[in-house]
């Protein structure tokens, strides 16, 4: 499927697929290299919140950008 937003792209089409989870329909970055999947926090408190309270990993589990850098997070 083409890119949501009308750009010029690097290499052919975006990998986006329509999910949905917990009756919630969303349109996704698919990248199935990642080892984990996030959504913004503000996504999270607007549909997950209530039902899937976050929690913490900060012991077990750290989160690193392509060249290394550790990204924060707030939980699962």
């Amino acid at each position: 499927c083409p890119c949501v937003l009308d750009k010029v792209k690097l290499i052919g089409l975006c990998n986006e697929t329509d999910i949905m989870f917990d009756g919630v329909n969303f349109v996704a970055l698919l990248y199935t290299g990642s080892s984990v999947s996030t959504i913004s926090n503000g996504f999270y408190h607007n549909h997950f919140a209530k039902k899937y309270p976050k929690r913490a990993l900060n012991q077990i589990l750290v989160i690193e950008g392509p060249a290394g850098q550790t990204l924060s997070y707030s939980g699962f």
